[in-house]
């Protein structure tokens, strides 16, 4: 990375400014390890979504007709 300046939305003194400067690697390999647990989280909560939703047909109020009874019974 060549250009060492640091643009920010939020404001930083220029004694953070360098800090981050000195610690840009570390700072890099947090954030790419916070982007991969946040993809995982992701695709784990588009597999429950997706789970909850399999073939499932939702009456008017927003249940569904289960064929049985949690004792595993039928209707």
């Amino acid at each position: 990375m060549t250009d060492r300046s640091i643009s920010s939305s939020v404001p930083v003194t220029q004694e953070q400014a360098n800090l981050i400067l000195r610690n840009m690697e570390e700072f890099k390999a947090i954030m790419l390890q916070q982007l991969h647990e946040q993809a995982r989280t992701n695709e784990l909560l588009a597999a429950l979504a997706e789970a909850l939703s399999d073939g499932e047909d939702y009456g008017e109020d927003g249940y569904v007709d289960s064929p049985t009874y949690l004792n595993g019974s039928p209707r």
